[in-house]
């Protein structure tokens, strides 16, 4: 089979990762307990190449069965509309769940942010 053949097959993600790598994106992503539930904290950029370890992230904090998910974002230096729908879908299994998620922007950048996709009143934005 020819390299485009297979190109043909490939998401547009696996063909992005090929064609234009971003080794610069970065996010690292700590949790920690607290007495209410769980804070995941991301630290970096949200963006294609690394929403994937928000998810992952959010996803094993949920798996732990804690009633109370406090997402700060206060570290996050770009959010991309991946990142957005990412936090949409996790908001979607916490009310599934009867779990809390709790969204902390953190700046007013990405406050400003949530208010232009039109999530500021669709998500639970703490401060």
């Amino acid at each position: 089979m020819s390299h485009e053949a297979t190109l043909g097959t490939e998401s547009m993600m696996e063909r992005r990762t090929a064609e234009t790598p971003r080794s610069y994106s970065v996010l690292w992503v700590a949790t920690r307990r607290t007495a209410d539930g769980l804070v995941v904290r991301p630290n970096g950029e949200i963006d294609l190449a690394t929403v994937g370890d928000l998810d992952e992230a959010l996803r094993a904090a949920e798996a732990t069965g804690a009633a109370t998910i406090v997402v700060d974002l206060s570290a996050v230096s770009m959010l991309d509309s991946t990142g957005l729908r990412c936090l949409v879908s996790a908001h979607e299994r916490s009310l599934e769940a009867g779990r809390e998620l709790r969204i902390r922007p953190g700046s007013d950048h990405l406050r400003h942010l949530f208010e232009l996709a039109g999530l500021s009143d669709r998500l639970p934005l703490t401060s």
